[in-house]
């Protein structure tokens, strides 16, 4: 019989030998954010055209009679979109799978996906600013986001710039407040591209929440009338849906966060997501994990696109 001492160390290696099946994913945001709030069409062309109506002429006074009758005008335009193609992939060393307790195939597919729908965000959000193309054929010029002036509320001109920006400085404070919330409807009311009915997303980053939960002025706001602070959620402060996103781009350490009408960015999908395993003969006949997708991301109308600039 073996003595104590060496059957402790058989049980011991034993201990050390046992391995838990499964993955354990790494904080991450699984699925995309911003798809919600745009307008998602398909797409089975390279290019396809979105034909935008603009204002009609006013009408005008009968003063005579028998005379001309008027004929007035409404403005014609396109916007363009362009498929674009996305892939991922990855190889797959069968010597790799017989080391470890859990194939893991569909966990990498899982994080993958998880890449594409952050991705999205990202198209969306670079959209939003991005020219837009427009013109006959939606491709022979192209129309500017409007430019941020910090200490005022600034919209494009409808030729050359487009958008509803609102700049850093308003609201007595270069961080996220009342005024520049106000400031947003203030200013779709004068576009008539407001919807009281409507709870539009207000999209910020975590920098964004943070000074919003520790505002006295919002604090003492909440208190009064809605009491949604309470518990840390943003979700109908100011008639708001706040959405948190680490997608927003920062320059100088000024964010850019957007309000988003349902009519101002169109997602355009030629191809949504399909995650193939082949074998690739070329690679020793190994696994393979191919994933794909085709979209594009375009600013529709800027009536419904608005920045709003935040020190972070």
């Amino acid at each position: 019989m073996p003595s104590s001492a060496t059957s402790s160390g058989i049980i011991e290696t034993a201990y050390i030998n046992q391995f838990n099946a499964g993955f354990t994913h790494a904080f991450q945001q699984m699925e995309s954010k911003l798809t919600p709030f745009v307008e998602t069409t398909p797409q089975a062309s390279e290019y396809e055209f979105y034909d935008r109506l603009g204002l009609a002429d006013d009408v005008v006074q009968v003063t005579d009679r028998y005379g001309d009758s008027p004929h007035m005008d409404v403005p014609h335009g396109k916007r363009r979109s362009e498929l674009r193609d996305f892939e991922w992939g990855k190889l797959i060393d069968e010597k790799d799978l017989i080391r470890v307790a859990t194939d893991p195939t569909n966990e990498y597919t899982t994080a993958a996906l998880a890449a594409f729908a952050r991705h999205k965000d990202t198209q969306i959000v670079d959209a939003a600013t991005k020219a837009a193309t427009v013109g006959k054929q939606g491709a022979t010029s192209s129309i500017a986001y409007v430019t941020t002036v910090a200490g005022a509320v600034t919209r494009g001109d409808g030729t050359t710039t487009e958008g509803l920006d609102i700049g850093v400085n308003i609201g007595g404070t270069a961080l996220i407040n009342v005024g520049k919330l106000t400031a947003v409807k203030k200013a779709m009311m004068e576009d008539e591209s407001y919807n009281p009915q409507a709870k539009l997303p207000f999209i910020m980053g975590p920098e964004q929440w943070e000074d919003m939960m520790g505002d006295g002025t919002i604090q003492n706001f909440d208190t009064n009338t809605s009491k949604v602070l309470g518990e840390g959620e943003l979700n109908a402060f100011m008639g708001f849906n706040y959405v948190v996103s680490n997608r927003l781009t920062a320059t100088g350490g000024v964010r850019s966060c957007f309000v988003l009408g349902p009519r101002g960015i169109k997602l355009t999908v030629g191809q949504n997501l399909v995650a193939t395993l082949i074998r690739r003969p070329d690679k020793r006949n190994v696994p393979y994990i191919y994933i794909r997708a085709s979209f594009d991301a375009i600013r529709m109308w800027g009536e419904h696109v608005i920045r709003v600039n935040c020190n972070d």
